[in-house]
């Protein structure tokens, strides 16, 4: 069977899924939300209401009057956004940090109808937790991997060797949803098993015996969840704070730079997206042009109004408002790619700069390095330094060169300020957004101490147990 790449009739269908799924019928629930029932009836086979099916509070309405569980209303509205991916380009990476508070996630993913055999999708959710799904092994409806509890942070991340959507939520996908959709389901604990490279360096013993507590929770925690600890032994290197520098990528020519816009400083405030892109992400996610405009004012500073995000759309003018493009960007879930914004500059940093991003703000990050070779000097233009990075309790040092962008991401409103240390004299900017072809340090941050490593397996252990007394 084809995917449904029609936005409303697949909603509708999904909204069909739940109704079925707690045995209402379709009268009572057309009289529960106050709509005749042939108004429903459309809803639900997606014909001729194409405006209607672009209308949040729709599948809100639906959910209340269902009175679905937490879990069951998450995965509903969640679910709704998502059938408006497929409408979007296809991208090869995918990148998400849920939430804080630990709940129940999925990620779905879809890929062209027309692809080439053997294409794969790689999926990284820390070193322990990263596992690959065969493009064949993927149906037409997609796959839906669904995993007990999350983090705010590691990101998931999905790589896909062909371009195809991924798409974030929270909540439980039950099997008989999943069915009504044509989509497989898959929990994941029943593909973390596979080994993979342990994490250099190992711990001393005498740091394993600090750590003592910390590794016997978790042992016990994923016995418990039935993930083998001899997938997760090789890994207990991460909790070392002695890590080298990061060398610098020997790909990371980033003559990218000179089509992105830049002032002695270094990366400006710009849009990447075009109008009629933004309007079609909008639409995608089922909001009207009144909700969007709204929530981005709920964000603070000015006002966006909805006559201004009609110009936007219409004829591409930018609206002259404070973080206009990370608040809108963050309304329509589009992880930075809306554009990238400049929030801090440093002409000759202090060691310690502290970095602070928007509390909203949830996704793409970056940091540009700017060298003190005003004059010209080719050798400091050219010349490999050290920097250090802190984002408590994480840490990084990572090998740069004057003019490198680098791409981490920020994990919500509890991430605390970023802490820059640059090489002496050298100077920053830093921004929120999707960097094109920015060096990605997602990877291979470590404890800042063992007693941080110690707090993080617990804390992420607590958070699991509190998820699942809270859930039920």
């Amino acid at each position: 069977m084809n995917h449904d790449d029609d936005p409303a009739r697949l909603r509708g269908r999904i909204l069909r899924a739940y109704r079925l799924r707690t045995e209402v019928a379709a009268n009572d629930l057309a009289t529960r939300i106050g709509v005749a029932a042939n108004v429903l009836s459309q809803w639900e086979s997606g014909v001729n209401v194409r405006r209607a099916a672009r209308q949040r509070h729709i599948a809100e309405d639906v959910a209340t009057a269902l009175r679905l569980s937490a879990d069951d209303r998450d995965a509903l509205l969640g679910l709704w956004a998502a059938s408006g991916t497929i409408a979007l380009a296809p991208r090869p990476q995918w990148s998400h940090n849920y939430p804080p508070g630990g709940a129940p996630a999925w990620v779905w993913l879809r890929r062209p109808l027309e692809h080439r055999p053997g294409r794969r999708v790689h999926l990284w959710y820390s070193e322990p937790l990263q596992v690959t799904i065969g493009g064949d092994d993927i149906p037409a409806g997609g796959l839906i991997l669904q995993a007990p509890a999350s983090f705010p942070n590691p990101p998931l991340e999905c790589r896909f060797d062909e371009p195809g959507w991924a798409s974030f939520g929270i909540g439980i996908v039950t099997a008989d949803i999943a069915e009504q959709l044509d989509v497989r389901l898959v929990e994941a604990r029943d593909l973390a098993g596979t080994p993979q490279p342990r994490v250099d360096p190992r711990l001393r013993p005498e740091d394993e015996r600090l750590l003592d507590r910390a590794f016997g929770m978790l042992r016990r925690l994923a016995e418990g969840a039935g993930v083998a600890w001899a997938l997760l032994a090789p890994h207990v290197g991460i909790a070392s704070p002695a890590h080298p520098p990061h060398p610098r990528p020997p790909d990371a020519d980033q003559g990218w730079l000179a089509a992105l816009r830049q002032d002695p400083q270094g990366l400006v405030t710009q849009p990447l997206t075009n109008g009629a892109d933004l309007r079609a992400l909008r639409g995608a996610l089922g909001q009207s042009r009144a909700d969007t405009a709204a929530a981005v004012t709920d964000l603070g500073e000015d006002a966006l109004t909805v006559k201004s995000l009609e110009h936007w759309e219409l004829d591409g003018r930018l609206p002259a408002a404070p973080r206009i493009i990370s608040r809108l960007d963050t309304v329509l879930q589009a992880d930075g790619h809306l554009g990238i914004e400049r929030t801090s500059t440093s002409a000759a940093a202090a060691p310690d700069t502290p970095v602070v991003f928007p509390a909203y703000w949830r996704g793409p990050v970056w940091v540009q390095l700017i060298g003190p070779a005003a004059a010209g000097d080719d050798e400091e233009l050219t010349a490999i330094e050290v920097l250090l990075l802190r984002w408590p309790p994480w840490q990084r040092r990572q090998e740069v060169r004057s003019g490198d962008v680098l791409t981490t991401r920020c994990a919500g409103t509890n991430s605390g300020p970023l802490s820059i240390h640059p090489p002496a004299g050298w100077g920053f900017a830093a921004g929120t957004g999707h960097v094109p072809g920015a060096i990605d340090i997602n990877h291979g941050w470590h404890p800042v101490s063992l007693r941080a490593a110690s707090w993080l397996i617990i804390t992420h252990i607590r958070m699991i147990l509190n998820a699942r007394r809270h859930r039920g």
